[in-house]
């Protein structure tokens, strides 16, 4: 998105304070997920993208379950994207430790490294973005259940291990934030292979699956398709 458009959702959180919760951030994500926006990257972005192209079905299908409002299914079967992409991306580059945090950061400081040396766009900014993601990834999705902080169970050992049952996760927010984190890597591997970290322009065959996606939504809701 638009360094204004993410201005403009910062100051909605100032400003809502400590009246900005979960829900509330699921509010404003559901704009930056629409069918078309969706549409498009599963056609247009993620099979073209050196790495993430070999989770391409796995994230149709994660898309798919959440219109279908299978919310439990469209998270938890994304998850495993996150670390298989991760340590992909880290293996290009001969980055490997034995525990996955190990790999993430050395993954994230060899790309700070090569997005300095490269200079390569907003040096300043992708630094900011780089250390965002880790931080998300090791004090949220990957951080032991037990130190999980947050109330929407956006948790991969909560999931995995069946320490979540239905009420714990499975909300739009979980989806939300996982595909985010497909997202970066997807916006990494352009860092290293070129290719562009921004939503693809529409083409008519993204027009049509995002036909599809309105039409699962209503299926999901129980309304009759036209």
């Amino acid at each position: 998105m638009s360094v204004a458009r993410i201005h403009h959702i910062a100051r909605i959180i100032e400003v809502a304070g400590t009246n900005f919760g979960q829900q509330e951030l699921e509010q404003v994500l559901s704009a930056l997920f629409t069918p078309e926006i969706l549409a498009t990257m599963v056609l247009n972005q993620y099979p073209q993208t050196p790495v993430i192209q070999e989770f391409q079905v796995i994230i149709s299908e994660g898309v798919a379950a959440h219109f279908l409002k299978l919310d439990h299914i469209a998270a938890s079967g994304l998850v495993p994207v996150v670390e298989g992409a991760t340590r992909r991306l880290a293996e290009k580059h001969g980055l490997q430790a034995r525990k996955f945090m190990g790999t993430l950061s050395g993954l994230v400081e060899h790309c700070k490294t090569h997005v300095t040396e490269k200079r390569i766009g907003n040096v300043i900014e992708i630094m900011s973005m780089l250390e965002s993601f880790e931080m998300f990834l090791s004090k949220v999705l990957f951080v032991n259940t037990d130190d999980y902080a947050f109330t929407d169970g956006t948790n991969r050992h909560g999931m995995a291990h069946g320490l979540f049952a239905d009420a714990a996760f499975g909300s739009p927010l979980n989806f939300y934030k996982i595909l985010t984190a497909i997202n970066f890597l997807t916006f990494m591997s352009a860092l290293y292979f070129g290719g562009s970290g921004f939503v693809p322009d529409e083409t008519p065959q993204s027009l049509a699956l995002a036909r599809h996606y309105h039409a699962l939504r209503q299926i999901a809701s129980g309304q009759p398709t036209k």
